[in-house]
């Protein structure tokens, strides 16, 4: 995985400038910055290029690359990528999906609840997890 996406960011710095060392301007949403930071750095040691990283919220990085704010890379939510690749700011050859995430839910143990039954509790979560009672997807840059 690291060598996939370290390989996919040095073909962005061969585009930018092939002979020299170059600074590299990486736009990213805040839920990648463990693993971004971490590939950036690893990216530095290995080629003495800078990378210069800006952690936003994807809407905002979306409004700032929309804007036309200068940067060689965007990690993104793939929702956003491809409404970025659709209006044309992000080149549609160069995505790839090099993570994923999930996010889980659960009842505390000992919460006061009506739901005291296993099943019951269950249910409860798998209500409020199913995606028409969860309003995050404004989050992720898409409208609900």
């Amino acid at each position: 995985m690291f060598w996939a996406a370290a390989l996919w960011l040095a073909s962005a710095v061969l585009i930018v400038a092939p002979v020299q060392a170059a600074e590299l301007t990486v736009l990213s949403g805040n839920g990648a910055k463990a693993a971004v930071t971490e590939l950036a750095a690893r990216f530095e040691r290995a080629t003495g290029h800078t990378v210069s990283i800006h952690f936003e919220v994807n809407p905002v990085v979306r409004k700032r690359i929309e804007g036309g704010e200068a940067f060689d890379v965007a990690v993104l939510n793939p929702p956003v990528l491809d409404a970025l690749i659709a209006q044309g700011k992000v080149a549609g050859s160069t995505r790839a999906v090099f993570g994923r995430s999930g996010i889980g839910m659960a009842v505390r143990a000992g919460a006061a609840s009506n739901a005291r039954e296993p099943d019951a509790a269950r249910a409860r979560v798998q209500y409020l997890a199913a995606p028409s009672n969860v309003p995050v997807l404004g989050a992720f840059g898409v409208e609900p």
